[in-house]
């Protein structure tokens, strides 16, 4: 699981150094709730996996609205809209 999220992770920060700073817009990432790496924290996403999205995107200067929701949602969200993502996955065998 641990691999597979800094696999994840080198994606998402390879995908923001190639982006050009000067048409950076708002990213939406959705996540889902899955402590410890994704929760509520004083009315913000928080957790292992959130402050290393968020370092991340501090140091390719993009701006993002995070969004905990059921994870179909969050799926269908990150899939219709452009510049949205989704991070920290995680499969079940069901």
């Amino acid at each position: 699981m641990l691999k597979i999220l800094l696999i994840k992770l080198s994606l998402i920060s390879i995908f923001c150094c190639l982006q050009p700073a000067f048409s950076m817009e708002n990213i939406d990432i959705y996540t889902e709730y899955l402590p410890p790496h994704q929760f509520i924290k004083n009315n913000k996403v928080s957790g292992k996996a959130t402050e290393k999205v968020k370092s991340i995107l501090q140091c390719s200067n993009m701006n993002a609205n995070f969004y905990l929701l059921p994870w179909t949602r969050s799926f269908q969200l990150a899939h219709e809209n452009k510049n949205s993502l989704i991070y920290s996955m995680h499969k079940n065998s069901s």
